[in-house]
């Protein structure tokens, strides 16, 4: 039985013609709180409607996983 949890795949997961590279949410949060904190990032910029862009163009959960 699998254990219910956010357990992710640590690499590629490859199924049929399609290659899925599995999206570490709980990484990509503190990542990026790692960026904005460390570099000094204004809320404006951090939150800004091009950065989620390019985070959902990158991969669609990126955007649902921000702070």
């Amino acid at each position: 039985m699998k254990p219910s949890g956010a357990a992710q795949a640590l690499g590629p997961i490859y199924g049929g013609y399609k290659r899925v590279i599995p999206f570490c949410q709980q990484e990509f949060v503190n990542a990026f709180v790692k960026w904005v904190v460390i570099d000094n990032v204004k809320h404006r910029k951090a939150t800004s409607n091009r950065l989620q862009r390019a985070f959902k163009i990158a991969n669609m959960q990126a955007t649902n996983a921000l702070p």
